[in-house]
């Protein structure tokens, strides 16, 4: 027999929120720094396009926190800030970069181009 004593400001749903955690971080396959890939190596213009993605959520009303998640990676220069995001707050960033970078431009039209033939 499990006995649980509760204390002030003791959360009785914990595991609940560790599962729900668990499934947003399963969701955030991919990283902001990965644009770079793309040939986006200026981190104004990733960090331009973010911002405007995470404008776009706020405003439509949906959750940040189940698309965007920042984290700090160890390099040697020190703690670099990085995201962690979903594929739809990917494509949303994508949709935000400057298009004068060909693999993005690339990128956005094929994006729209699924988008029409749904």
């Amino acid at each position: 027999m499990e006995i649980i004593v509760y204390r002030p400001g003791y959360k009785k749903f914990k595991y609940l929120e560790n599962v729900f955690d668990y499934i947003t971080y399963k969701k955030l396959q991919y990283r902001l720094s990965e644009l770079m890939q793309l040939g986006v190596n200026d981190i104004g213009e990733r960090e331009l396009a973010l911002q405007r993605a995470i404008k776009a959520c706020l405003l439509s009303g949906i959750a940040i926190d189940q698309n965007f998640r920042s984290l700090y990676l160890a390099t040697e220069a020190g703690l670099v800030r990085d995201w962690m995001m979903s594929s739809f707050a990917r494509n949303l960033v994508l949709f935000n970069i400057d298009p004068a970078y060909s693999l993005v431009a690339k990128l956005q039209t094929e994006l729209i181009h699924k988008l029409e033939s749904t």
